[in-house]
């Protein structure tokens, strides 16, 4: 649903005057104006004006609209967005013209872990370019820069997650949790039960992290090498499609 309110918000602050004007009429409100979101029965209410939109409510479909809008409908502090105003991250499918990028939001996160492990993780050894052309590559694109991304690849039984990065600068604000929320919906658009994905036993940290959004170990495997790799998966968690 975040991703559907962004979409909303951003065609709004584009063009005004895309929502219904049904209920300015009938409250006598000039320059209401309300969007229902696709696939869900929801509806941002919002005030047009010539230089700007104000979101007022956001109200289930089935409530009385009218009398959830007639009680001080301009009480509430609006939100205020422009076109040029930041409407937080896109998320969007990632292009052979973000190789670059992916593989620097890559390398931010993951360089801490460089002296930890005695190597580079092996998302940092990506050819993304590659990548890009044969995986699920989505990213969230704040003005113009790609802060963070999610690389899966679908499997019989399975989501895999290969990456997951935040470039530091940026973390700490939900988006990881935001994609790997994302990740359970594409499973679910390819009828996977379960999102797996694997780490170094040596990052404890994420480990810890993952334990935290519901992943669990399901088993170790000591590569050639001498790494210990952790495997954990979860059930796709219920989504409100």
């Amino acid at each position: 649903m975040i991703d559907a309110i962004e979409t909303a918000i951003g065609r709004m602050a584009a063009h005004p005057g895309i929502g219904s004007p049904r209920y300015a009429a009938l409250l006598e409100i000039p320059g209401l104006r309300h969007w229902t979101l696709p696939k869900f029965p929801y509806g941002l209410f919002y005030l047009e004006y010539e230089d700007r939109v104000e979101i007022l409510r956001f109200l289930h479909m089935k409530r009385d609209i009218a009398d959830s809008l007639a009680h001080d409908p301009i009480g509430l502090k609006p939100f205020e967005i422009t076109a040029e105003a930041s409407i937080g991250p896109v998320l969007r499918r990632a292009t052979a013209a973000d190789a670059d990028a992916i593989a620097a939001v890559t390398d931010a996160p993951y360089a801490k872990w460089v002296p930890i492990i005695g190597r580079k993780p092996v998302p940092m050894m990506v050819d993304y370019a590659v990548a890009v052309r044969d995986h699920l590559i989505d990213v969230l694109e704040s003005d113009g820069t790609i802060i963070a991304l999610i690389e899966l690849v679908p499997e019989p039984r399975c989501l895999v997650i290969e990456n997951i990065a935040v470039l530091p600068a940026h973390a700490g604000r939900g988006h990881g949790r935001r994609l790997m929320a994302h990740a359970d919906r594409v499973a679910a658009d390819h009828r996977l039960g379960r999102v797996r994905l694997y780490t170094n036993r040596k990052m404890t940290r994420n480990i810890s992290l993952y334990q935290q959004l519901g992943f669990a170990i399901d088993h170790e495997e000591v590569k050639d090498d001498g790494r210990t790799i952790v495997h954990m998966s979860r059930s796709v968690a219920a989504i409100d499609r």
